[in-house]
C-alpha cells in the first residue's frame, strides 16, 4: 500500500468515527441531564444529600424520544429511587424513593415529628386519656407505605396511630396527616367469634337438664351460632351425638343466663 492510499485510509476511518463518537457524547449528556433533574426533586434532593456515595445511572428505554429511567443507589449498592424523566421540557414523571436509608438523625427527627403530632389527637386522647405524658410510646417507619406508625399505651389499653407526612419534601416532616388509629392488641375476627361461641356453650352447659343429658350421651359435640349477626345478644347452642341432637337452649351473652332449653 502507497503512503497516499494509507493516508486516505486513516483520514476515512477518522470521518467514520467521528459521527458515532458525536452520538456517544450527546448520550452522555443526555444521560447526565436525565440524572441531574431527577436528582433535584423536592422528594429526592433533601435524601440524597446525606446519602454519602450514592451513584445513579440513566439509560433510554426507548419507547417515547426525549423519556430517560434514572436509576439510584446507595454506595453499597442497595436500590434508593427510580424516576421516569422527559428531558424536553425538563419534567420527572414519576418518582419511587424507599426512605429507608435516611440517616439516624433524620429518623430520630421524624419519629418525634410524627409522636408529637400522634399525642395531639383528639382521637388519641378519648382512648389513652388527656394525661399525654403519661404514655409510653414506640414508633416505626414503614418504608413501603412511606407511613410513621406510633404505638401509644397508657392504662393498660394500646393504640397504634399512623401518620403521613405531605410535605413537598417528605423529610421536612413539618405537614403530618392523620391516615388512621387502630388497635394491635385487637383480637382478630376468629379469636373473638371462637370466644362468643364458647362463652354460649358454656352457658348452655349450666342448666341441670342439659347437663344431665350430656352426662347421659357421651362424645357428644356442641355448636353455637348466633341469632342473627355475630353481635346479636341471643345464641343457640346445639348438642349432638354423631348426627342426633341430644338437647337445644338458647343463651343471652349481654346477661350471661339461659333463655330456654329443649330436650328431644
Amino acid at each position: 500500500m502507497t503512503l497516499k492510499w494509507f493516508v486516505r485510509l486513516i483520514v476515512l476511518i477518522v470521518l467514520l468515527a467521528l459521527p458515532l463518537h458525536g452520538q456517544l457524547a450527546a448520550q452522555d449528556s443526555e444521560e447526565a441531564r436525565a440524572i441531574a433533574l431527577a436528582a433535584k426533586h423536592p422528594r429526592l434532593a433533601t435524601y440524597l444529600s446525606e446519602l454519602p456515595n450514592w451513584s445513579a445511572v440513566a439509560y433510554s428505554p426507548g419507547e417515547v424520544p426525549n423519556v430517560w429511567r434514572v436509576l439510584f443507589r446507595t454506595a453499597q449498592g442497595d436500590m434508593i429511587a427510580e424516576a421516569d424523566v422527559l428531558l424536553v421540557p425538563e419534567r420527572v414523571l414519576w418518582l419511587e424513593v424507599d426512605y429507608s436509608y435516611m440517616s439516624p438523625a433524620t429518623h430520630l427527627k421524624g419519629e418525634e415529628a410524627a409522636l408529637n403530632f400522634a399525642v395531639a389527637q383528639t382521637e388519641v386522647q378519648a382512648i389513652l386519656g388527656t394525661q399525654v405524658d403519661k404514655y409510653e410510646s414506640y414508633t416505626e417507619y414503614d418504608s413501603w407505605r412511606g407511613t410513621w406508625s406510633v404505638y401509644l399505651w397508657h392504662g393498660g389499653r394500646t393504640v397504634r396511630v399512623v401518620v403521613r407526612f405531605t410535605d413537598p419534601d417528605p423529610l421536612a416532616f413539618r405537614q403530618p396527616e392523620l391516615v388512621g388509629v387502630t388497635f394491635p392488641e385487637a383480637l382478630s375476627v376468629s379469636a373473638w367469634l371462637s370466644g362468643r361461641q364458647a362463652r354460649a356453650i358454656t352457658l348452655a352447659t349450666r342448666d341441670r337438664q342439659v347437663a344431665a343429658r350430656l352426662r347421659e350421651n357421651s362424645g357428644w359435640q356442641a355448636e353455637a351460632t348466633p341469632e342473627g349477626t355475630p353481635n346479636s345478644a341471643v345464641w343457640r347452642v346445639t348438642f349432638r351425638q354423631a348426627e342426633r341432637i341430644i338437647a337445644q337452649a338458647w343463651v343471652d351473652l349481654v346477661n350471661n343466663s339461659l333463655i330456654r332449653a329443649m330436650l328431644p
